[in-house]
């Protein structure tokens, strides 16, 4: 499989987990009647949050491809 597109894969995993995670924050935020008691669904969507953004993050110091291109030619877009 073509790195590029396995990198481009991870990424777009990772934005999919942290708005989920986003989500469930909102939920266990709204739907629960108490503020003052920790609950496991506004715990897993900070946590999930924090995990997915720290691998967002990461992901900036992975270099990327760096082959240049002819002047004039194009390569289609890889993600």
């Amino acid at each position: 499989m073509n790195p590029n597109v396995l990198a481009c894969t991870a990424l777009l995993g990772l934005l999919v987990a942290a708005t989920a995670c986003r989500m469930l924050l909102v939920i266990g935020l709204v739907a629960f009647a108490r503020m003052d008691r920790p609950n496991p669904v506004r715990f897993i969507g900070a946590l999930g949050t924090y995990v997915a953004e720290l691998g967002l993050c990461g992901a900036l110091f992975v270099p990327g491809d760096r082959r240049r291109t002819t002047p004039g030619r194009q390569e289609p877009n890889q993600c």
